[in-house]
């Protein structure tokens, strides 16, 4: 079982394909990225989430240098949530537990 994800905002034009061209590209690097001569899939299954994942604006990582500076004033004030360090369940997992350990 392989999953692809493709597209993006920064290749939004990807939504406008096919899914048949989708599976296609997709095979196609899949052949090339993991160096496989031939193989055929069996089951083709598609989903379209338009802005599914968050993207951060340019500048993000700025405004959260400048956010971690003005709560090292604060010594009591703490921040968790996908704005943060990553849009993923497992990157709000991961801070969840750094920020409950210092609680």
């Amino acid at each position: 079982l392989v999953t692809v994800f493709l597209g993006g905002v920064t290749d939004a034009a990807v939504a406008d394909q096919s899914d048949e061209e989708l599976a296609k590209a997709a095979h196609s690097d899949l052949l090339r990225i993991l160096r496989i001569r031939s193989a055929t899939p069996h089951i083709v299954t598609g989903f379209r989430w338009q802005e599914a994942i968050p993207q951060y604006n340019v500048g993000h990582g700025e405004r959260m240098r400048s956010i971690n500076e003005s709560l090292a004033r604060l010594p009591n004030v703490k921040l968790c949530g996908n704005y943060l360090r990553g849009p993923s369940v497992p990157d709000c997992i991961k801070l969840a537990r750094e920020v409950a350990s210092t609680l």
